[in-house]
């Protein structure tokens, strides 16, 4: 049987991602270079689901008594950009090796929590309601007349709000897939009536062509609630219309979700992607025990699949430039970070500050903004500068988001109040 187009595009994209970061090293990406105004700029969130341990890779606490370090690891630069080098990890000095240059690290971050749903939130929206909008809603809302998916959530944690028309969640099981194609009709024990293409497009001429017809004598009370219908009809038909240049099903691990959403991205399908890791949304980076075994081997398959990510946003072309690299800003976080020393069983529990990367479009490369202090705390910093001043600003979840905010030119005041973004890591 012939593949389809979309199944070999998938197979060359991610089999030359894996030949190609057999040399990644060795060479210097192509820096983004093309002029990308704010609000053309693509984000993908990378959300590590449990709470990392930001002294495997971001935070130096080697001459720090009050931190346990690793004991094989070692101070490393990649150009300017410090980080926590481990032989165990090879893909993290990779990463630092070939893209230093477009990174900026974000230290002692609080997250006002140790509890894991109060932290998602805190981490996600910069306050303390679920009902609040998530950065990657409120971007993709911003953006929402251009995309029919305007946030794809692949994984992980999502907190719509009043953004929900604009957030598209995928499934873990491959629903989206399912409810674009019909094939969700045979999930149901009930007989459902089979039907084929061309009556399935029928129904849904005359589904649009009646919602257009109740708005237009639709009675003030209802002509709103009409509208909104109408306007989530069209939505999902121009989902539907991309079923046949992407699928949904099968995001068995990270290589699986990074190539969905360079499709999704490329295509002009979706303005924001959240994807979790791990993808099965469990809290796996949560090392109560054996915290160096279990970061480790999150760290270095976060950061192999990075790579690949990173390697794809290079080979697939932009919407408005010539790649997604260029286009294309990356977030990569967790909802809190681990405390500084060892518990009795090896592991490390929860602690409310933690680091965050961001790679990519609109990024200062090579910053690292933030210090810790001698108890583990952070730093408050000057914004502009990214260096520790008593009299700065203390580095909250709010300054983050109001950051990645001003990166995709939406106004931070109208989510996050006064807070002001850390200019310092903004190009």
């Amino acid at each position: 049987m012939a593949r389809s187009p979309l199944y070999t595009r998938r197979g060359l994209l991610k089999s030359a991602a894996g030949a190609g970061l057999a040399g990644a090293a060795l060479g210097v990406p192509r820096a983004a270079r093309a002029s990308v105004s704010p609000a053309d700029r693509k984000f993908v969130f990378v959300f590590a689901c449990g709470g990392w341990d930001p002294t495997r890779v971001f935070a130096d606490g080697f001459d720090n008594p009050l931190v346990d370090m690793e004991g094989n690891a070692e101070r490393a630069w990649g150009g300017d950009l410090p980080y926590i080098a481990c032989p165990s990890r090879p893909s993290v000095t990779t990463f630092f090796d070939r893209y230093a240059g477009q990174t900026a690290l974000i230290q002692g971050m609080l997250v006002p929590s140790i509890a894991h749903e109060a932290c998602f939130i805190l981490a996600m929206t910069g306050g303390f309601s679920d009902a609040g909008s998530d950065w990657a809603a409120i971007l993709g809302a911003a953006a929402r007349g251009r995309y029919a998916a305007p946030t794809l959530v692949l994984g992980g944690p999502s907190f719509p709000g009043v953004n929900l028309p604009s957030v598209v969640i995928c499934g873990a099981n491959g629903q989206l897939s399912a409810l674009v194609g019909g094939e969700a009709t045979t999930w149901s024990a009930e007989n459902n009536l089979s039907m084929g293409v061309p009556t399935r497009s029928t129904i849904d001429d005359f589904v649009r062509r009646r919602a257009a017809a109740v708005v237009a004598g639709a009675s003030s009370r209802t002509r709103a609630q009409a509208a909104a219908f109408a306007s989530a009809h069209e939505q999902a038909m121009d989902i539907k219309g991309y079923r046949h240049q992407i699928s949904f099903a099968d995001i068995l691990d990270l290589s699986d979700a990074f190539t969905i959403t360079a499709e999704a991205l490329s295509i002009g399908l979706s303005r924001s992607v959240m994807v979790c890791s791990p993808v099965s949304g469990l809290r796996d980076w949560d090392s109560h025990t054996s915290n160096q075994d279990l970061q480790n081997v999150m760290f270095e398959d976060l950061f192999e699949n990075l790579l690949t990510l990173m390697f794809l946003l290079e080979a697939s072309p932009g919407t408005v430039a010539p790649t997604l690299l260029e286009e294309t800003t990356v977030v990569v976080f967790s909802e809190m970070g681990r405390t500084p020393w060892n518990n009795s069983a090896g592991g490390k529990d929860h602690w409310p500050y933690t680091s965050a990367m961001l790679v990519g479009s609109g990024i200062r490369g090579g910053v690292n903004v933030g210090q810790w202090t001698d108890d583990w705390h952070g730093e408050p910093i000057d914004l502009g500068t990214g260096e520790a001043r008593s009299s700065g600003a203390s580095l909250g979840t709010a300054t983050f988001g109001a950051t990645l905010l001003t990166l995709g030119d939406v106004d931070p005041a109208e989510w996050c109040g006064d807070v002001q973004p850390i200019t310092a890591v903004i190009a």
